[in-house]
């Protein structure tokens, strides 16, 4: 289970004086927040990751790689379901999903932010703005321009309420925006340039900074197999339950 990002890591913390740069092997470089024990202050800086440094599996030093092998399989059945990129792709059909993703995230924005929020100003978490990533804002005005009343929340959904599991979850959503980028401008191509879409396209050209924000979250928060498993789990659940309800008749 992971462990409130609080603190950094034991395995993360070194001295905020250590030259990583000249003394470690280069493996990844994420920003953080560095604890100099000695005289209990911190600063921030860019850091080399190094395995000198984490003292960690392989997996951990990019959970983003290891969440993307895990979940592919959902995934690519998810995306091939949906025929958002397809020729034959119907304003009826684009309604239908639309209102199913709005049933969809009713619930599950507020289960990722339940989870997280709390953890809001620990390190890793800063700058998330996790409020400021829920889907339902572009939801809502996608179906009213469409004209289109809100449905009812989906159900619960499971394996989520952990830290892990929440980033596993997030995972998705944030995987979603940033294949917005492609999918907005396809959908107004095959239905009209007056076609909303917000839901695919709400962070902007911001989408870049989000996700790179998102991912230095994961790096810090998944510490150990099993938080990234929790993560895995998590997704994997949100990956097929869009698929359920999504892709059904």
């Amino acid at each position: 289970m992971v462990r409130p990002p609080s603190v950094v890591p034991e395995a993360l913390v070194v001295p905020a004086r250590l030259n990583t740069r000249a003394s470690l092997s280069v493996r990844n470089v994420v920003l953080l927040t560095l604890t100099d024990s000695s005289e209990g202050r911190t600063e921030t800086a860019d850091v080399v990751l190094a395995e000198y440094v984490l003292r960690m599996t392989p997996t951990r030093l990019d959970a983003l790689a290891t969440l993307r092998s895990r979940t592919s399989g959902s995934h690519r059945r998810l995306e091939t379901g949906l025929g958002l990129m397809s020729d034959d792709l119907t304003m009826g059909r684009y309604v239908v999903l639309l209102s199913r993703f709005a049933a969809l995230h009713q619930t599950l924005d507020d289960q990722i932010a339940s989870a997280l929020v709390p953890h809001a100003g620990c390190t890793g978490f800063d700058g998330l703005d996790i409020e400021g990533r829920r889907k339902m804002p572009s939801l809502r005005t996608d179906l009213a321009a469409l004209k289109q009343r809100m449905p009812p929340p989906c159900g619960h959904f499971d394996d989520i309420s952990s830290v892990a599991g929440a980033l596993g979850a997030m995972y998705v959503c944030e995987g979603a925006s940033l294949g917005g980028r492609v999918i907005g401008p396809r959908v107004r191509t095959m239905l009209g340039d007056a076609t909303p879409t917000d839901y695919f396209e709400s962070y902007g050209d911001d989408v870049a900074d989000r996700w790179a924000t998102f991912r230095r979250a994961l790096v810090l928060a998944l510490v150990t197999d099993d938080d990234i498993d929790a993560a895995v789990t998590g997704a994997v659940g949100v990956f097929d339950r869009f698929s359920a309800v999504l892709l059904g008749d």
